[in-house]
């Protein structure tokens, strides 16, 4: 599978082939059992395959396909039917089934792998968050030792997003200018 979610040419091809294959097989197992039993989910499985793999286009196309050979199948198997009319509209049917999911799939396939990646970036943007969260505590911590807790959870309520260069020249912190007692104590002005 490549990066962008997208399968490679090779395999969307080795799917494609498979899903014709499997699809043949079935058809030749839906003209062997004849009317007596219906088969028909089972071309759900090649014409899925495709899809899912190989993109919308390729399930259509073998979606025609296994429609094709449940038609030949059921018109092969001998006149069972009043009007000959019905295994035309009973391979109507099943095209229509099999146009929508092959399409229902593939959209599926897409909005899961959207989805992944809005995880993946509100994860990465969660971590980043945190790792932020973890370097302000550290500014508070160093605050509150430097210039005392009570001065650290002041600039902090003022500005809660203390850990940039907010410290000028002139020892102004966050618009407090800074004076240091005898004891290195400092005070807010």
């Amino acid at each position: 599978m490549k990066p962008g979610g997208e399968f490679s040419s090779r395999s969307k091809i080795a799917a494609t082939i498979a899903a014709f294959v499997l699809a043949l097989a079935l058809g030749y197992v839906d003209y062997v059992t004849g009317r007596d039993w219906a088969i028909s989910a089972f071309y759900l499985l090649p014409i899925s395959l495709a899809a899912w793999v190989a993109g919308r286009w390729p399930g259509l196309i073998v979606g025609v396909l296994c429609t094709c050979l449940a038609f030949f199948s059921d018109t092969l198997s001998g006149p069972a039917y009043q009007d000959p009319f019905i295994p035309v509209w009973n391979a109507v049917m099943l095209l229509v089934f099999f146009i929508i999911v092959s399409w229902l799939l593939t959209d599926f396939r897409r909005s899961h792998y959207q989805l992944e990646q809005t995880v993946a970036h509100r994860t990465a943007a969660l971590k980043s968050q945190i790792e932020e969260r973890k370097q302000l505590e550290q500014v508070r911590r160093t605050l509150g030792l430097h210039i005392g807790p009570k001065v650290a959870k002041q600039i902090l309520a003022r500005d809660g997003r203390v850990g940039g260069n907010r410290t000028t020249r002139n020892g102004n912190v966050c618009g407090y200018t800074l004076s240091y007692g005898a004891h290195g104590e400092s005070k807010a002005a």
